[in-house]
């Protein structure tokens, strides 16, 4: 179990989330990364092929088909 010393009475609520997280097992943080990563690029190719469309729609893009998640992911990095 991690110990967390604190300067002062007044925790952020910050803090205290870190202190829940390090309390965790290593195998129980690594998934809660794991997730949050997931998460991420999720919203991330979410908010781009939300943007693409709207840029399909006003005439400013051409429209594009992939064969796979993959594909397309790659084509937006670029």
């Amino acid at each position: 179990m991690a110990t967390l010393q604190v300067s002062n009475t007044q925790v952020s609520a910050l803090d205290a989330l870190w202190a829940l997280f390090k309390s965790q097992p290593k195998a129980v943080r690594k998934a809660f990364v794991k997730r949050l990563k997931s998460e991420e690029t999720s919203e991330e190719l979410k908010e781009d092929v939300v943007k693409h469309i709207k840029a399909v729609r006003s005439g400013k893009e051409k429209t594009y088909s992939f064969d796979s998640l993959e594909d397309a992911k790659k084509w937006l990095d670029e």
